[in-house]
């Protein structure tokens, strides 16, 4: 859902996998603290991407993943591949993430740490 969303550049979708209390830790940047701040800061990434007239492709591979209660984690890797509509070179990158996810009330997973970087 992850992917999914971010390609579509549908934020609506995205932060609803967000636990309230969530914490975004982005590369070579501050937390992002909180569901709203991460809600902000997607929307505005989305309007630049939508603004650039792209196609991406995101796959996400988990390595691992555990849980122990209401608590779970994954590890994995990540490949984002930006191509223009227009045509012309893909740019691509790839990396690893560590996501930690809290069981909501309902009995649904939702992100509540997560940190991510792109490999050399």
């Amino acid at each position: 859902e992850y992917a999914e969303a971010n390609m579509a550049l549908d934020s609506e979708r995205w932060i609803a996998i967000w636990d309230e209390n969530a914490v975004k830790l982005p590369p070579g940047g501050l937390p992002v603290v909180g569901r709203d701040a991460i809600y902000a800061r997607k929307v505005a990434g989305n309007a630049e991407d939508a603004s650039l007239d792209i196609d991406i492709v995101m796959k996400i591979m988990n390595e691992e993943f555990e849980v122990a209660g209401d608590w779970a984690w994954c590890r994995g890797t990540y490949t984002y591949d930006v191509t223009p509509k227009a045509g012309g070179d893909t740019t691509s990158k790839e990396g690893k993430y560590m996501t930690i996810l809290h069981k909501q009330p309902d009995g649904s997973w939702k992100i509540y740490r997560d940190i991510y970087n792109a490999n050399p």
